[in-house]
């Protein structure tokens, strides 16, 4: 699936700059930049920490971690009971409670590739359905307390919880490949993912050449649903900057004042 951008307003607003005799490969670059800078300060997470963070909670809304005695010492349940697996009782504190899960969601033997695959079922536009991750549900005259997630080994659970952490930034690289090579920066979270081509690419033919173009494109996973609004609402704002622009520009002139250095770069 891929998505594209209507594109037609914002070329014929290049075309205008053109009749300034202004370089069209400077105005692509330079507008290419700026629009990019624009839907990467609008792409989530701002931050590794907080895109820990999001990972974290959308994990630990599907997945509940158990260590090893406690998974091998599950028992499955009896009588009005059955189709539970008992995990523990709480500690008598006078009203101990029993903890335990449904059968098909105690999955103590599950591997990454496993909890990927559970992963992906509850996502929807790139993230976990809300709703989802109560800790316990009271059932049975407050007695049995059901653990609303599916149980796996803690030591799973960090494991893949570290492999979903090394995707962080990875949304934000898939247009970074062409802002850097645009002259930006961006976070050490998000060039680390620039080392292949795997999230995007970006074809710069700006040089000599009748017709300077540049084409960029965003593939990493989750881009296709969750970027395309992005992208139009930059591409409007440098709209409505290029007008703005070349209003300065009949007033002062090109390279005076507000062509944001389409002359001189």
């Amino acid at each position: 699936m891929s998505a594209t951008v209507d594109m037609t307003r914002f070329n014929a607003k290049i075309g205008e700059l053109q009749g300034f005799g202004l370089n069209t490969g400077r105005i692509l670059k330079v507008e290419a930049r700026k629009m990019l800078q624009s839907v990467l300060s609008q792409t989530h997470p701002k931050d590794k920490k907080v895109g820990e963070f999001a990972v974290l909670r959308d994990i630990s809304t599907i997945f509940y971690g158990v260590d090893d005695a406690t998974a091998s010492n599950a028992k499955p349940m009896q009588g009005n009971n059955s189709g539970l697996v008992k995990l523990w009782t709480t500690p008598d504190s006078g009203r101990p409670k029993v903890i335990a899960v449904h059968s098909n969601n105690f999955k103590p033997n599950a591997s990454m590739e496993t909890m990927a695959a559970i992963h992906k079922t509850f996502r929807t536009r790139g993230i976990v359905s809300k709703g989802r991750g109560r800790a316990a549900v009271r059932l049975i005259k407050a007695k049995l307390n059901l653990i609303d997630r599916v149980v796996v080994r803690e030591s799973i659970f960090e494991s893949y919880r570290r492999e979903m952490y090394s995707h962080v930034g990875k949304l934000r690289s898939g247009f970074a490949h062409a802002y850097v090579k645009m002259g930006g920066s961006v976070p050490p979270f998000v060039r680390r993912h620039l080392k292949s081509q795997v999230t995007g690419f970006v074809r710069d033919a700006l040089g000599p050449g009748p017709k300077p173009s540049i084409t960029i494109g965003n593939t990493a996973a989750g881009a296709e649903p969750r970027l395309g609004d992005i992208v139009k609402r930059a591409m409007e704002g440098r709209i409505k900057a290029i007008s703005t622009n070349i209003r300065r520009m009949i007033k002062h002139g090109a390279g005076k004042s507000g062509d944001y250095g389409y002359a001189n770069q």
